[in-house]
């Protein structure tokens, strides 16, 4: 009989190792306080390249060197599932019991950066308006929300990865019948 990788099994081991390295790139970067910086979001980005070439290489060579752009679709997508699941869960945990005051130091290094690339003042001042209003909102039920929309960001993002990387990792069949 033919027997297909799992893709689950894949996606569940690169996700998870993909996850703890993403997950230790931002803990470097949230000791060094660095919550607004160019240099590790382009690193996450490397990462999950990295991961994603590793899981469809591994796909493709449990799978006799063969691997459709669907397969490397849905192994991405299983693939980036997993890491935003961690992601979220670690930002939840990190925001409500190790940092109250991410989201404060966040905006203040975003509005010196503002300053630093030449904001005109009324800028700053609709910046400040906006945050204070965020601010006076209520926000019940934020945090589900927060979570789910961030594992739909990320499994978007992983759309996008598989798009990109997969129209180099696949390997299609010439003959169906093999």
């Amino acid at each position: 009989m033919n027997e297909q990788p799992s893709a689950a099994r894949i996606a569940l081991k690169w996700g998870f190792l993909t996850a703890l390295v993403e997950l230790l790139v931002t803990s470097i970067r949230y000791a060094l306080n660095q919550y607004v910086n160019f240099l590790f979001p382009v690193l996450t980005v490397l990462i999950l390249a990295a991961g994603t070439v590793l899981a469809m290489r591994e796909f493709r060579q449990q799978n006799k060197g063969w691997m459709t752009y669907g397969e490397s679709i849905s192994l991405t997508l299983l693939l980036f599932a997993i890491i935003g699941i961690m992601d979220s869960t670690y930002q939840q945990v990190y925001q409500t019991y190790i940092d109250p005051a991410y989201t404060e130091k966040t905006l203040s290094q975003t509005r010196d950066m503002m300053e630093r690339f030449g904001a005109k003042d009324e800028q700053l001042e609709q910046f400040d308006e906006q945050v204070e209003d965020a601010g006076n909102k209520p926000k019940k039920g934020m945090a589900g929300i927060s979570f789910i929309g961030s594992i739909l960001f990320w499994v978007f993002g992983g759309f996008l990865m598989s798009l990109i990387v997969g129209a180099f990792m696949r390997k299609t069949k010439t003959n169906p019948f093999e």
